[in-house]
């Protein structure tokens, strides 16, 4: 009976020892982040990340049109700063919009360029990734159900 039942133990034994050992993607402190273009006064513009006191761009991002969305992009959790200019102006050059983001491990986030050229601004959406029992998932969390 022993026997028996250290065998039947076995397999969940090594599942379990599997997924302790596999560390997830929060764990690792991976966070992602995408661009938008939603402002129609923003016909094209080009998009920097930056690691927050870093002058070196991590992620850049060119002749972003409007209504345009790119792919999520994988990054380490931390503070970044966001810089947006007209397409081809030099890197060096003041940004037309700028915005910061604490990208936290696990979470996605949009960065979008919204509003009318009056009111022309940096949108941090923070994403929810799963969907809530009973409910139809919602990409941003900012938005009411």
């Amino acid at each position: 009976m022993k026997l028996r039942t250290a065998a039947a133990l076995l397999p969940l034994s090594l599942v379990l020892g599997l997924l302790a050992g596999a560390p997830s993607a929060a764990a690792q402190g991976t966070g992602w982040i995408r661009w938008a273009n939603w402002a129609p006064s923003c016909p094209q513009v080009d998009m920097y990340l930056y690691p927050f006191g870093n002058s070196t761009a991590q992620i850049v991002l060119r002749h972003v049109r409007y209504g345009q969305v790119s792919p999520y992009a994988a990054l380490a959790a931390g503070t970044y700063s966001i810089a947006m200019r007209d397409t081809g102006a030099a890197p060096t050059s003041p940004p037309e919009l700028s915005a910061s983001v604490q990208v936290a491990p696990g979470t996605a986030y949009t960065i979008a360029s919204m509003g009318p050229e009056s009111h022309l601004g940096v949108q941090v959406l923070a994403e929810r990734m799963s969907a809530v029992p009973g409910r139809a998932r919602s990409s941003a969390s900012s938005r009411s159900h």
